[in-house]
């Protein structure tokens, strides 16, 4: 019965260090940027896209997502030490392009970064602000009925 357990117990250990060893291999230092997007004249949250792009390379999309429509929350894992370009956008705000840096680090970090947007006003826009309001509303009477 001892050897069975003695058996086992270095098999254990055995597996144990094997997971350690993978998880130390294989794992690398992220930076979780979170944050909420707030609509500046109702300071409510407001439903986007957020896209985030390296500076530098601007053609590439690292990663893309859309807000929380109740909270306004986002999040985003990216790599520390980097300059992004977080573009924000929708059809009902003004587009946003925020420069966001990691910082340096060699193990998990969250970072807090919260936008707030300008609405877009139909005046703004001229006539095919009027055509794409008008359009909206449509849609939207539409998708209650």
């Amino acid at each position: 019965m001892k050897s069975i357990l003695l058996s086992f117990a270095i098999a254990l250990t055995f597996v144990a260090g094997l997971a350690t060893d993978s998880q130390a291999q294989f794992s690398k230092a992220v930076t979780v940027v979170k944050g909420t997007v707030i609509n500046e004249a109702t300071g409510k949250p407001i439903a986007v896209k957020v896209s985030v792009r390296a500076v530098g390379d601007t053609a590439t999309e690292v990663t893309a997502g859309r807000t929380n429509s109740e909270t306004g929350s986002y999040l985003v894992v990216l790599k520390p030490g980097k300059k992004y370009w977080f573009h924000i956008e929708s059809t009902d705000i003004i587009t946003k392009d925020t420069l966001v840096e990691t910082p340096e680090s060699d193990k998990y970090m969250q970072l807090v970064h919260d936008f707030t947007v300008t609405p877009l006003r139909t005046e703004q826009m001229g006539a095919i602000g009027t055509e794409i309001e008008t359009s909206l509303i449509k849609s939207r009477e539409t998708e209650q009925n």
